[in-house]
């Protein structure tokens, strides 16, 4: 698709992602979906960016487990491949506290993968937790992620897993200590 000296192929139909309570993140992202939707214009692609964005390795994309940091939903690639853009874990991690600060950055085709296709599916199928298979990171709106379900077990709201309470704990814990010391 090209429009206005965008260049963008295929985009992200955000509708399906929009998340059943305005500002609260359930399955999908409040934070995701509000950004997309700031971009509606021109649409959204989604690309792994294969140099690092912390010391230039190469970082390859692996599906099983996505590095958030490299990935970059992007609603702006210009002929000399200047993106435009923010990182997927800025928005979030950072939801409303973070103004959606745009990257302008030259990556070039082959340093960037298009991902489009595989995010749209997967995102729609597992929400948040294809960014979290293992339960063990905390997004804004995690705090009602978990149910109980016995005196063993907590179940994820998002995807159903189930998980044991004694690896929730310390996972909690983790978090409190993470957002009480500033980690």
């Amino acid at each position: 698709m090209e429009k206005a000296g965008v260049v963008l192929g295929r985009t992200v139909n955000i509708e399906g992602f929009r998340p059943s309570k305005k500002g609260e993140s359930a399955k999908y992202s409040w934070s995701l979906y509000r950004f997309m939707k700031e971009h509606l214009d021109t649409g959204c692609m989604v690309f792994h960016v294969r140099q690092s964005f912390m010391d230039g390795s190469l970082v390859e994309f692996d599906p099983a487990h996505v590095n958030l940091s490299q990935i970059i939903i992007a609603y702006h690639v210009d002929a000399l491949d200047v993106v435009l853009g923010a990182r997927l874990n800025m928005i979030l991690l950072h939801g409303k506290s973070f103004q959606f600060q745009t990257i302008a950055h030259p990556i070039g085709e082959e340093d960037r993968i298009d991902i489009t296709d595989w995010f749209r599916k997967e995102y729609a199928s597992r929400g948040l937790c294809l960014f979290d298979p293992e339960h063990r990171h905390h997004y804004l709106g995690d705090e009602q992620r978990f149910s109980r379900v016995d005196s063993h077990w907590n179940q994820c709201r998002r995807c159903g897993r189930k998980i044991y309470r004694s690896d929730m704990k310390m996972q909690l814990e983790r978090w409190a200590r993470a957002f009480t010391h500033g980690c």
